[in-house]
C-alpha cells in the first residue's frame, strides 16, 4: 500500500495482490455469515433450539457433544454440498 498526496486530495494505492486478498476473505465472512443464517433457518423446521454444522460438533467436547442429536445430511440455498447438522432443544 502507498499514500501519497496529488493536488489537494490524498490517495491509496493498493497492489492487485492486496485487492485479491480482501476480495477473499470478504467472501469467506460472507459465506460463513449466510450459512449460520441458512442454519438458523432450519431451526423450526427441525423442531430445535440451535443447529451446528458436523465441523463444529466434531469441536464439542463429549458432554457438550451429548446434548446433540443427528439431523442428517441436508443441502442449503448457496451451498453445493450438503451439510450434516446436529441439533439441541
Amino acid at each position: 500500500m502507498r499514500r501519497g498526496t496529488d493536488g489537494p486530495g490524498e490517495w491509496t494505492h493498493f497492489s492487485d495482490e492486496q485487492v485479491a486478498q480482501a476480495i477473499a476473505i470478504e467472501t469467506v465472512i460472507g459465506d460463513v455469515v449466510n450459512t449460520a443464517s441458512r442454519l438458523e433457518g432450519l431451526c423450526k423446521e427441525k423442531g430445535v433450539h440451535v443447529i451446528v454444522s458436523d465441523g463444529v460438533y466434531q469441536q464439542l467436547s463429549a458432554p457438550e457433544r451429548a446434548r446433540f442429536r443427528a439431523l442428517g445430511a441436508t443441502t442449503v440455498k448457496g451451498r453445493q454440498e450438503s451439510l450434516v447438522l446436529w441439533g439441541s432443544d
